[in-house]
């Protein structure tokens, strides 16, 4: 088992500052806005076709992003949205990218949400999923994981690891999978904009110190939390696949 307080680092007081755990208060918020601008490509919009009630959709990715996705793909009449493997591709295909002004214009008329997770959570997710195991990264995503990220993570001088052959004889192989404290380690010294985006902060993916959501979903109570924006949306609650996980 995984420990967040993970050996050897002092992780809590450095992540904090990494991975947004730090309340968003004004004085925060206010230095934070001056420096950036909107984030709107994680934006997505549904208009329902029979009442013209809408929903904006920032994705979090490792926030209950696959169960959602589904979700507005089947609402799009995609029939690949049980499709594991490609349905993160598919979406911008049926939700094309808003220009940021109409985006702007829609969030004033339509209401918002966007599912959040403890930070630390939410990194433990991505890396089981991404960076723990090779061979998953091969069957899902070609070693995307490992190439982009996994072999510069993996600390060469102590990578190898010893397997015993069929005969018996132990012979040495170089450890694809970085652990996680090595995997803590590249968070900590890497710059944030260099994150992947299911270990980017929130606050880098969907501005909330910038936006104006209507609704703020907690992945701990998604089930029931999700509700009230698919009601104002006018989707019914059984159009959400219910085999969603908080992993």
């Amino acid at each position: 088992m995984i420990s967040l307080k993970s050996k050897g680092f002092s992780l809590r007081p450095a992540a904090r500052r990494l991975l947004g755990l730090k309340r968003h208060s004004p004085k925060f918020c206010n230095q934070l806005a001056r420096r950036e601008a909107i984030n709107w490509n994680y934006f997505y919009y549904y208009k329902n076709p029979t009442t013209q009630n809408g929903i904006i959709w920032c994705k979090v990715p490792k926030a209950g992003s696959t169960t959602l996705t589904k979700m507005f793909l089947r609402l799009a009449g995609s029939k690949n949205y049980k499709n594991n493997t490609r349905v993160h591709k598919l979406l911008r295909d049926f939700y094309p990218r808003i220009p940021n002004k109409l985006m702007l214009d829609k969030m004033k008329t339509t209401k918002s949400f966007l599912v959040v997770r403890d930070p630390f959570e939410r990194i433990l997710s991505a890396y089981r999923d991404k960076l723990e195991s090779y061979n998953r990264d091969l069957v899902y995503r070609d070693g995307f994981y490992h190439e982009t990220y996994g072999r510069f993570m993996v600390q060469q001088p102590h990578s190898k690891q010893t397997n015993l052959s069929s005969n018996g004889n132990a012979t040495a192989s170089i450890r694809k999978e970085p652990t996680w404290n090595e995997f803590i380690a590249y968070l900590l010294k890497t710059p944030v904009s260099r994150y992947d985006e299911h270990w980017m902060p929130i606050t880098k993916l969907c501005s909330p110190c910038n936006v104006q959501f209507d609704y703020i979903i907690k992945m701990e109570n998604f089930e029931k939390e999700i509700q009230k924006p698919l009601k104002d949306a006018d989707i019914k609650y059984w159009q959400i696949p219910h085999n969603w996980k908080c992993k």
